[in-house]
């Protein structure tokens, strides 16, 4: 661990790295360089500012490893200063990341598996996630795609269960990058496919986090794919797709894609337009300064010239080819163009000269193992013996180039069938899928019609009511104006009634409003399970069963919901019923009905300050629930929960103390805590939002009021009063 003066040295080369770093455009997530730096410089506290230190040293592993490095031990030696766990995990993970990237695998695997293990430890899905994601491209560039694939499928599960659809396109196309490697095409194209699906449709719905790189990437591998099966439409639609989405400042990206676009066309016989793809990839590459990717461009507009019968400039492309490896070793290439400039000298006529060719390129391509160049020399050879009247040298390069070709040809009809499959299967569920969605959907409509039905008739007779109450609002207006001076105190009232209608009208919108909001993102989380559910129905039945699970979840958390929402309108009724009631076995009541959440926690419930009370047992009942729930919920996982209630006496009011130990609320966060719906925390682990409002609504109609103070060692302290004369209870000490 790093002490305070050598983390201030690293904080301040950070900040000159990031004096740099206005002039450059990188992201992490969707945050560019920039905005993180200023989200870094305006941190509220030590967890954000460390997190963002974490999240920019992943913003610059690609461009600037060293400067990742170097942000992610500061963020690291931060966070462990700080004692800040999950701060310290993300660390670990960039930090293997600027590893990965610096070519430096063994530390990488070190700190990958120190980020697993704290992940592990705080049960934190989206970071194991991302994490093992991580550890598993480290594998795949390494090429130890047995390790990087049990890595990527731990991933995709807990991206999956997290409902991370962004983290989830990306870890599928590195799947299919994964079963690439083994030359498992059906799992690959299957995974690239989905791949492609997913991204599309989160780009489509507005989602942020995939960027035009993420889908160039994985439209030109299924481009390569649909090649090889010989899917000319599909290939040349794939890459058509990765050119329009590459912008001019990637060069590089501009002239492969350009390239593999002029591939197809030549593949397909269309020699002209090939021949423009390649001359426009060309051009870039000499603007650019991009010698080595010149060569095959060459070679490529040698063979279309070729095949346009202009044989001098096609002389003159592989000519340029050949003077450029010479400084760039590429015995494949060099193969290929001694092969296709031999085709042209033999078709010329120059037997001689082209056996000379095909006898060195298939020195090379044997050497090298290059099968195709290996098949393509003995196929110039035959060709050029037979000019020559060699026919016995002609009869024995026939005969290696069949039993070659009938090899190869048996492994591409073998691998075009495996693909045709993985395409049919896929296409098949998609179609299946999206009318199992449709059906879902239409269900779901019916359902809701109904409900906006029921929800427009209470809408009607709610405009009635307040209708009804403005006329009398009206009337009694006029009657106030004809009465004499004596009633002018009355008229203050009635203004000052009028007044509270009014915000009780903009809290009653308010709250629709809320309400409405937190409803429908229950539903979209039913909404967004289920369709999960209904992908995976046909490949995976434990992940789909696993998916409604949580859209049931979801339901449960609504009809929770609901259920507050009924409790809170209730909340000093007419019907309710006051009584005198010893506190001591309100609090007994509470701690019995979270019997197991105090087990959990490893806590105690403590009522300092017995008293009577002479109110409603059940709102009473439910304002401690609430508060000691609460403090149960947001406890530190490392300590036990230790939670105190007393009573203070005061002049014509007496003050309730609970005091917990646990996480407490932010600053930021304090004036809004009894707004209903509001929530301090993530909503997997908040409840409807309702609990501290349905705790001030009980006070309030006591006359009383309630308020939070902060802890100094750590935790909450809710306070709240009750008059001693209350309107609806009273107070007293036992007797």
């Amino acid at each position: 661990m790093l002490n305070s003066r050598l983390l201030s040295v690293k904080i301040t080369i950070i900040g000159l790295v990031m004096g740099l770093a206005t002039a450059v455009f990188a992201q992490s997530g969707s945050k560019t360089i920039p905005e993180l730096w200023l989200e870094y410089e305006t941190a509220a506290n030590d967890s954000i500012r460390f997190y963002t230190l974490s999240s920019l040293a992943s913003a610059f592993v690609r461009s600037n490893p060293d400067s990742a490095i170097i942000l992610a031990e500061a963020a690291l030696a931060g966070a462990q200063i700080a004692q800040l766990s999950s701060v310290e995990a993300a660390a670990y993970v960039s930090l293997g990341e600027a590893y990965d990237v610096s070519g430096k695998l063994e530390p990488a695997l070190e700190n990958f598996a120190k980020g697993i293990t704290i992940y592990q430890r705080l049960k934190s899905d989206e970071g194991l996630s991302r994490a093992y994601n991580s550890r598993g491209l480290a594998h795949s560039f390494a090429g130890q795609a047995d390790a990087a694939i049990p890595d990527f499928e731990a991933a995709q599960r807990l991206a999956e269960g997290d409902q991370n659809l962004v983290q989830l396109a990306k870890i599928y196309h590195n799947l299919g990058m994964a079963y690439n490697q083994k030359n498992q095409v059906y799992p690959a194209l299957k995974s690239y496919l989905r791949a492609r699906n997913l991204k599309d449709s989160l780009v489509n719905s507005g989602f942020e986090g995939i960027s035009a790189r993420d889908q160039i990437s994985t439209y030109t591998m299924l481009g390569s794919f649909y090649q090889q099966l010989g899917q000319l439409d599909k290939a040349r639609e794939s890459i058509q797709v990765s050119l329009n989405l590459t912008t001019s400042d990637q060069p590089l990206r501009q002239l492969v894609t350009l390239y593999n676009l002029g591939n197809v066309e030549e593949q397909d016989s269309n020699y002209v337009k090939a021949q423009e793809l390649y001359q426009q990839a060309l051009d870039i590459a000499i603007a650019n300064n991009f010698l080595p990717n010149q060569t095959f461009i060459y070679d490529a507009l040698g063979n279309t010239s070729r095949e346009l019968k202009s044989m001098e400039r096609a002389a003159t492309y592989y000519q340029q080819a050949l003077l450029l490896l010479k400084k760039f070793n590429n015995p494949e290439v060099y193969a290929s163009v001694l092969n296709d400039q031999g085709i042209m000298l033999v078709r010329q006529g120059n037997f001689s000269q082209g056996r000379a060719n095909g006898e060195e390129a298939l020195r090379v391509a044997t050497e090298g193992n290059f099968r195709q160049k290996i098949l393509e020399a003995h196929d110039l050879l035959a060709r050029a013996a037979e000019g020559m009247g060699d026919q016995l040298a002609a009869a024995f390069h026939l005969r290696k180039y069949a039993d070659l070709k009938a090899i190869v040809d048996a492994e591409s009809r073998q691998q075009e069938l495996i693909g045709l499959q993985a395409v049919m299967d896929v296409e098949l569920a998609t179609a299946r899928h999206e009318k199992e969605l449709r059906d879902q959907q239409l269900a779901i409509s019916k359902q809701w019609i109904a409900r906006l039905i029921f929800a427009l008739v209470a809408i009607a007779l709610l405009t009635v009511l307040l209708a009804f109450a403005r006329r009398k609002l009206a009337i009694t207006n006029q009657q106030l104006e004809i009465s004499n001076d004596n009633l002018a105190d009355n008229n203050i009232q009635l203004a000052s009634t009028n007044q509270q209608l009014s915000l009780a009208n903009n809290k009653l919108q308010q709250f629709a409003f809320a309400t409405g909001h937190d409803l429908k993102e229950s539903l979209r989380n039913i909404t967004s399970f289920t369709q999960l559910a209904s992908i995976e129905m046909a490949e995976d039945l434990g992940t789909a069963q696993s998916h409604l699970k949580e859209a049931a979840a979801g339901g449960v958390r609504m009809r929770k919901m609901l259920d507050d929402l009924l409790h809170y309108s209730n909340i000093g009724g007419n019907d309710t019923v006051t009584a005198s009631f010893p506190l001591l076995e309100v609090v007994s009541s509470v701690k019995q009905q979270l019997k197991e959440e105090i087990v959990l926690a490893q806590g105690d419930v403590h009522l300092t300050t017995p008293a009577t009370l002479k109110a409603s047992r059940v709102e009473i009942e439910q304002l401690f629930y609430n508060l000691i729930h609460n403090a149960l919920r947001y406890r530190s996982p490392e300590t036990p929960a230790r939670i105190n209630i007393q009573l203070e006496q005061r002049s014509d009011e007496v003050v309730f103390k609970v005091k917990d130990n646990g996480l407490g609320i932010a600053a930021e966060q304090r004036e809004n805590i009894f707004k209903p719906f509001h929530r301090l925390h993530n909503r997997s682990k908040s409840g409807s939002g309702l609990g501290l409002s349905i705790c001030q609504k009980v006070v309030e109609i006591y006359g009383g009021k309630i308020w939070y103070e902060p802890v100094a060692e750590g935790g909450s302290l809710f306070c709240f009063t009750l008059p001693q004369a209350a309107p609806k209870g009273a107070f007293a000490q036992p007797q």
